[in-house]
């Protein structure tokens, strides 16, 4: 079994430690793990024993989306499987989307709070319509962060009502549903046909994770680390540490991200 971690991050290389430091201005007592290299990711991988790291770039600006798909192809390997991304008020999105779609990539990556959008504003419904007739699936942001405090763009009960307005798009809701927002996780995600990957996840008390893991399909749990902010190895040890079944364990840490992006086993 490949061991997939659904969510990392990194840089192009000139300008990976700069992105690094100026991210970490403001994320407290979270420090970075890695330096944002794509070279330092695939160390880590080899000492967690992950064997692919789905990346995801965010779009902050709509100038963006084109040259974050053009390094997605330079770096896609089979060990790094890119999220593209685009801003969800680009005028241009429905031809990003097409491109993202029509270069074989299988997802986007999108952040409510540094794209600054709320996931149920009416006005994006032409956008989750058109990622939905691409069959692309999208990984949002949810629940807190760190750097936006008192912010709720992310909050999963928004994530919630757009799945319920589209049904047949494909959403993973990141840090198990939502980053400390474990009530509104249990109330509006747990048990809905939504994916969560388990990226930060690792300092949720074990019992409130495996409360949330018991409520949903064992086949939409996603194995992540956001790497660098956190370590791979330390990641894969929190799953392996789960008092769930063997079998579940595998789901997580690559059977449900291999059927999601048809990779195989050899």
């Amino acid at each position: 079994m490949k061991i997939v971690d659904m969510h990392t991050h990194a840089f192009p290389e000139k300008i990976a430690v700069r992105a690094i430091e100026k991210l970490a201005e403001t994320t407290g007592n979270y420090r970075p793990h890695l330096d944002g290299r794509i070279s330092s990711l695939l160390s880590s991988m080899d000492e967690a024993g992950v064997d692919v790291a789905v990346l995801s770039s965010i779009a902050t600006k709509e100038s963006q989306a084109a040259s974050i798909l053009e390094w997605s192809k330079q770096i896609r390997s089979a060990r790094i499987e890119p999220l593209p991304s685009f801003h969800p008020f680009s005028k241009t999105f429905e031809s990003e989307i097409t491109a993202i779609a029509g270069a074989g990539f299988r997802g986007v990556k999108l952040h409510p709070f540094y794209q600054d959008f709320n996931p149920d504003d009416e006005a994006l419904s032409p956008v989750w319509d058109a990622l939905r007739s691409a069959g692309l699936f999208v990984l949002f942001h949810s629940g807190n962060d760190i750097s936006f405090p008192g912010m709720t763009n992310a909050a999963p009960e928004r994530i919630a009502k757009v799945h319920a307005r589209f049904p047949g798009l494909e959403i993973i809701a990141a840090h198990l549903g939502g980053w400390h927002d474990w009530d509104d996780v249990m109330e509006h995600l747990a048990g809905k046909d939504i994916g969560l990957d388990t990226s930060f996840s690792h300092e949720v008390d074990p019992s409130l994770a495996q409360r949330i893991l018991d409520a949903h399909s064992p086949d939409l749990v996603y194995f992540g680390s956001d790497s660098p902010w956190t370590s791979q190895k330390e990641s894969v040890g929190f799953i392996r540490s789960l008092g769930i079944s063997s079998e579940r364990k595998e789901k997580i840490l690559g059977l449900n991200a291999g059927r999601l992006f048809g990779f195989g086993e050899d």
